[in-house]
C-alpha cells in the first residue's frame, strides 16, 4: 500500500474504487507457494508430484488474469445481442448461470426495488388487453414482439413494421443478402383470392394486367407451377392508370376438367384498397351479359404470414429450420427437398418455381440443426411441375384448423422434461400440427436470389424463432429497400411515380423532411431558395414536364393541346426504349391494348410523350455519392458534352488534382431551372458497385432526345451523360442514365 494510502487508511478514509481495482487485480496474479525444503537430489517425476499443486495454482491464476473476470463485469462478458442496459444494477437481467457473479459484483450499494402493488391493481387489464388496445390505429405483425426488441419501429401503411435494427448492420446485411441468407417478415402484404371460371378469370386478368408482357392467365402461369410478376392497372386504363406490381400464383393440381380455378394476387399494402377497386370493377364488366355464373372475390391479409429469405444460403436454411412430414409428401417432393441442402445458390432455381410441402411443428424439431452440403457443386435438375407445386395451404378449411396450435408451449417443455437426455429434440407423434407451406423462388434483379415462403396464420413466430436460429440476420425495411437499389430495380412506392400510392409516400416524407428543416434556426438551415432549388422536399413533375399546374396523379386539360385530358403516367416495358428512340411510344401502346381486345387510347401523341416518365439507374461516374431527390439535369449541347467528356478522362487518368480538377470546375457552374429532367427517388453508395449510384425518373420525351443525340455523338464510355446535384449540394457530379424496363 503506498504512503497516501495508508494515510487515507489511518485516517479512516473509504478506499477508493482506482485502489480496489488494484488489490483485486493484485490477488489475481498471485501465485500460492507451498513452503517445503530444497532437496539435495531432483528426481523428476517425484519433483513434478510434488509441485503440482503450485503448478495447477500458477495454470489457475494465469487462466484468471487472462479473463475478462479481472477488468469486466459479468454482464459486459456477453454476447452484444444478449447484452441489456439495466444488467448493470439488476442481476436478472444476465444469464441464470451468471447470475450469482453478477448478485456478487452489484453487492448491498444497488438493489432492486420491489414493486408494491397499487390500488385497484386486481381491476388492470391483461397484458393481452393492453396490446389489442394498443392496435387501434395501426395493426401488429405476429412477429412484433421480437422485432420491437430488436429494430426501430414505424406506423407504416397501416402496420407497425421494422424500419432497421438498433445494431450496426448496414454493411452486414448487404453481405448477407448476396453471400450467407437475410430474413424479412413480409406478412403485412395482403392477398385477394379470386375463384371462377378460366374464361371469366382470363377476362378479369386481361383487364386489369400489364398489357404488353405476356398475360397473365397463359398457359405459362394458369398451370400453378410457376408465379408471375406483373403490373396492375385500373380496368381498361393502360397504360395510365397504374396501381403497382404484384405477383400473381394459380393454383396448381386442378385439372382441366375443374370448372373453378383460383388465382392469388399478393399486393403491397399501400396499393391493396386500389387494387381491390381495379379488381371488383373487371370483375363486374367481366360479368355482364354472362348467365349462371360467378366469380368469388375474397380478402387473405389476416389468412396469411410470409416470410422472404435472401442470399446463397437461404436453402440450406429452409433445409435445415423444417423437417417435413415425409407421409404427405410425394416422391418428387421428397427428392427435391434433400437437394436443398446441396444448392449452391437459389439462382440455380427456375425464376418463379413454386414448392408446396408440409412440415411438422417447427416447435417440436426445435432447436433446428443447419444442413450439411458437399463441397463440389451439386447441379440442380429439378423443372416445376404441379407435383411438386401442390399444397393444402389453398384449402381455406384446413387453414382455419391450423390457426391454433394443437400444444401449447409449456405443454411441449412438458414432453421434453421426460427426454432421458436433457436437450435432445422431441420426436414427432402423430397428434402434432402438420403445417402447410409453400415455397416460391424469389429473384430481384439479377443480382439478389432467394425465397418466398408462405405459411397459415398463427404459425409466424414459430417460424421465424427456428429461422433465425440457424443464424440468418433480420432485414428491416431499409435493408430490403437496399437489396432492391443495390439490384437496380424499383422500391415500392417510393420509385413508382405516376401513382397514388407514391404521391401518399412523398407527402408524409416530405411534411417530416420540412418540419425537421423549420425547426432549425434560419443561419443553420440549407437555403434551397439560393440554390435554385423550386421544390426540395417533393419531385416537381411540373418543372420536368413543362406542364404548369400538372401535378402527379391530377388531370387537367393540357394547356397547348386540344383541351384532351393530360395525366403524369409512367411508361414501362421492354419496348419502350426502342418506341421512344423511333417515336412510334403512340403506335406501341395501341397495339399492346388490342392484344387484350382494348379499345384504341384516346390521347394526341405529343400528349401521351409529353406526359411520360421512365425509370432510370443513374451511375455516377468518378467521385460523387448523391442522396435522395438529387436533382437531374441535361447537357446543354454537344459542346458541352464534349468539355465533360474531355474533363472526365484526364480525372480518369489522374492528370490534374482531384479537389481542382476540370470536372469540378465544370460542375460548379449552376445549371438553368429548365434544363431538369428528372429527380433521384432512391440513392445511396452502391456497395456493389463501388461507387455512387440511384434510382430515379426522368421525363419520357427529355430521354428520347438523349438517345438520339447519344447515337449520334457516337459515345461509348459515357452513354447518355447528364448531370447530378443533390437539392442542398454546389456541385454538378457528371452520371449516365440506363433505362429500367
Amino acid at each position: 500500500m503506498s504512503a497516501s494510502n495508508k494515510k487515507r487508511a489511518a485516517a479512516g478514509e473509504v478506499e477508493s474504487g482506482r485502489d480496489r481495482k488494484k488489490a483485486k487485480l493484485l490477488e489475481t496474479r498471485h501465485i500460492t507457494v507451498q513452503n517445503v525444503t530444497l532437496p539435495n537430489t531432483v528426481s523428476i517425476e517425484k519433483f513434478i508430484q510434488a509441485r503440482a499443486f503450485e503448478i495447477k495454482a500458477m495454470e489457475g491464476s494465469m487462466k484468471t488474469t487472462r479473463s475478462d473476470g479481472a477488468t469486466h463485469r459479468v454482464f459486459q462478458t456477453l454476447p452484444r445481442h444478449m447484452r441489456r442496459r439495466a444488467a448493470s444494477h439488476d442481476h436478472r437481467r444476465v444469464p441464470k448461470r451468471h447470475r450469482e457473479r453478477a448478485l456478487a459484483e452489484i453487492g448491498d450499494a444497488v438493489r432492486v426495488k420491489k414493486r408494491i402493488p397499487k390500488r385497484g391493481f386486481a381491476k388492470r387489464l391483461t397484458k393481452t388487453e393492453v396490446f389489442l388496445r394498443r392496435q387501434k390505429d395501426k395493426t401488429w405483425l405476429e412477429t412484433h414482439l421480437w422485432h420491437a426488441k430488436r429494430m426501430h419501429m414505424a406506423n407504416l401503411w397501416g402496420y407497425r413494421l421494422a424500419e432497421s435494427p438498433t445494431t450496426k448492420a448496414f454493411r452486414a446485411s448487404h453481405r448477407a443478402a448476396l453471400h450467407d441468407c437475410i430474413l424479412h417478415d413480409a406478412s403485412y402484404y395482403g392477398t385477394i383470392e379470386i375463384s371462377g371460371t378460366l374464361g371469366l378469370l382470363q377476362c378479369v386478368l386481361a383487364r386489369i394486367t400489364d398489357a404488353y408482357a405476356v398475360a397473365a392467365s397463359s398457359a405459362r402461369y394458369n398451370s400453378g407451377v410457376r408465379t408471375c410478376e406483373t403490373f396492375l392497372y385500373a380496368a381498361n386504363t393502360y397504360p395510365l392508370g397504374l396501381i403497382g406490381p404484384a405477383l400473381l400464383l394459380w393454383r396448381a393440381g386442378e385439372s382441366e376438367s375443374v370448372t373453378q380455378r383460383t388465382v392469388w394476387m399478393r399486393l403491397h399494402p399501400a396499393m391493396f384498397n386500389a387494387a381491390w377497386t381495379a379488381v371488383t370493377t373487371a370483375a363486374g364488366q367481366a360479368l355482364e351479359g354472362t348467365e349462371n355464373q360467378q366469380l368469388e372475390i375474397a380478402d387473405l391479409r389476416d389468412e396469411l404470414v410470409a416470410f422472404e429469405l435472401m442470399g446463397q444460403k437461404s436453402s440450406r436454411i429452409l433445409a435445415g429450420a423444417f423437417q417435413p412430414d415425409w407421409n404427405k409428401c410425394e416422391d418428387e417432393t421428397q427428392e427435391f427437398w434433400k437437394s436443398l441442402s446441396d444448392l449452391s445458390t437459389t439462382a440455380s432455381v427456375p425464376r418463379g418455381m413454386v414448392v408446396g410441402l408440409t412440415v411438422i411443428d417447427p416447435r417440436v424439431t426445435f432447436p433446428p440443426k443447419n444442413s450439411k452440403h458437399s463441397d463440389e457443386p451439386v447441379p440442380f435438375h429439378y423443372l416445376p411441375t404441379p407435383t411438386l407445386a401442390t399444397t393444402e395451404i389453398w384449402n381455406a378449411i384446413a387453414r382455419s384448423a391450423l390457426q391454433n396450435p394443437r400444444f401449447r408451449k409449456r405443454d411441449l417443455d412438458a414432453r421434453r422434461e421426460k427426454n432421458l437426455i436433457p436437450g435432445t429434440r422431441l420426436k414427432p407423434v402423430e397428434e402434432d400440427s402438420r403445417i402447410p407451406i409453400m415455397l416460391v423462388q424469389r429473384t430481384v434483379g439479377s443480382t439478389h436470389h432467394g425465397w418466398l415462403l408462405l405459411a397459415p396464420r398463427g404459425w409466424g413466430t414459430a417460424f421465424m424463432h427456428s429461422l433465425i436460429y440457424t443464424g440468418t440476420r433480420v432485414a428491416g425495411q431499409r435493408e430490403r429497400m437496399t437489396q432492391y437499389v443495390e439490384a437496380g430495380e424499383r422500391v415500392f412506392p417510393g420509385d413508382f411515380p405516376s401513382i397514388a400510392a407514391s404521391q401518399e409516400w412523398w407527402n408524409v416524407r416530405a411534411a417530416s423532411e420540412r418540419g425537421r428543416w423549420e425547426r432549425r434556426p434560419k443561419n443553420k438551415r440549407v437555403d434551397y431558395v439560393a440554390r435554385g432549388i423550386r421544390s426540395p422536399f417533393l419531385p416537381d413533375w411540373e418543372e420536368v414536364l413543362g406542364l404548369p399546374g400538372l401535378r402527379q396523379g391530377e388531370s387537367l386539360a393540357h394547356r397547348g393541346a386540344t383541351g384532351q385530358t393530360a395525366q403524369i403516367w409512367l411508361a414501362r416495358g421492354e419496348h419502350i426504349e426502342r418506341a421512344l428512340r423511333d417515336s412510334t411510344l403512340h403506335q406501341s401502346v395501341a397495339e399492346a391494348r388490342a392484344k387484350r381486345s382494348l379499345s384504341a387510347v384516346e390521347i394526341d401523341p405529343e400528349v401521351l410523350l409529353q406526359t411520360a416518365v421512365v425509370s432510370v439507374r443513374v451511375h455516377m461516374v468518378g467521385r460523387g455519392a448523391p442522396g435522395d431527390m438529387a436533382v437531374i439535369y441535361a447537357l446543354s449541347g454537344e459542346q458541352e458534352h464534349k468539355l465533360w467528356v474531355h474533363a472526365l478522362n484526364l480525372e480518369r487518368e489522374g492528370a490534374t488534382d482531384v479537389d481542382d480538377s476540370a470536372a469540378n470546375n465544370l460542375g460548379r457552374q449552376f445549371p438553368p431551372s429548365d434544363s431538369i429532367i428528372g429527380y433521384i427517388t432512391t440513392s445511396s453508395y452502391s456497395l456493389t458497385r463501388g461507387r455512387g449510384f440511384g434510382v430515379g425518373a426522368v421525363s419520357a420525351a427529355a430521354f428520347a432526345k438523349l438517345s438520339r443525340s447519344h447515337t449520334a455523338l457516337r459515345s461509348t464510355r459515357y452513354a447518355m451523360l447528364v448531370k447530378v446535384r443533390d437539392r442542398d449540394g454546389l456541385l454538378c457530379r457528371a452520371a449516365t442514365l440506363e433505362l429500367i424496363a
